[in-house]
């Protein structure tokens, strides 16, 4: 998928959010960016992947291609339902910086 700014409007509009300032909420457009990190990623040949907020998926729907785990730490409840209706994803809802590593 080529990810841009209107496939992220699109996806705010379906699930009825928006960016939450408190959250401190920055969803990653740039198709660019998302490439350059999983070309990194692939060069590491992961056993299992973790992503911190993953919000509405620009990065995390390429690293469901990866053949190991995917884990994503989601502090919004409304994107971690999202997440959990979604195949290959384990969720856990929390502030990354708070949970039980």
């Amino acid at each position: 998928m080529n990810y841009n700014l209107a496939i992220l409007k699109e996806k705010l509009e379906q699930l009825s959010i928006s960016p939450k300032r408190a959250l401190g909420q920055n969803f990653l457009v740039g198709q660019s960016s998302i490439d350059k990190i999983i070309s990194v990623v692939q060069t590491l040949n992961p056993r299992g992947l973790v992503e911190v907020g993953p919000g509405l998926g620009a990065l995390t729907e390429s690293l469901k291609d990866f053949s190991c785990p995917l884990t994503v730490i989601e502090l919004d409840k409304k994107l971690s339902e999202f997440w959990r209706e979604q195949k290959k994803i384990q969720v856990i809802e929390g502030d990354a910086l708070k949970i039980n590593w």
